[in-house]
């Protein structure tokens, strides 16, 4: 079964794919699961700053855009990843990846979790609430102390 991945299957070069010299659309399956841990993320923390009333789309880290480019979302997500990465580590020190764990678009070359595996991969790489919401108010609490005279 090993014969049949990829050569870039078995190795991590880092996020971005060589071709494009981006993280999006992973080309591989360890970058497929940080990006769907990293987007299960992301959608908390939006979630949180809707129910805050604040603008997602008004970050400082990252640009904002006129597409309408979630900028604080993205903002908030960076102190938070070492907690998602570990939780993924850890997932992966215990769960052997298989070939039918991942599906990959025959045209494209993008590799996406299968659902049954994305299921068993947000049970168990769940960013816990409370650092999610800490990184957030945080971050809003800051805003609200600086003084914009």
């Amino acid at each position: 079964m090993v014969k049949k991945l990829p050569p870039h299957f078995r190795k991590y070069e880092g996020r971005s794919k060589p071709a494009t010299g981006r993280n999006r659309n992973a080309c591989d399956p360890l970058n497929a699961l940080l990006n769907f841990v990293y987007g299960c993320t992301t959608s908390r923390i939006e979630t949180l700053l809707v129910s805050y009333g604040a603008d997602s789309t008004c970050g400082f880290y990252h640009a904002d855009r006129d597409n309408g480019r979630k900028s604080l979302v993205y903002d908030l997500v960076e102190p938070v990843r070492p907690v998602m990465d570990d939780l993924l580590l850890s997932f992966l020190g215990k769960h052997k990846l298989m070939v039918g764990d991942f599906n990959v678009e025959t045209r494209s070359g993008v590799v996406k979790l299968s659902p049954e595996f994305a299921r068993l991969v947000a049970a168990s790489v769940d960013t816990p609430p409370a650092s999610v919401k800490n990184s957030v108010d945080l971050y809003l609490q800051a805003l609200r102390s600086m003084d914009y005279k």
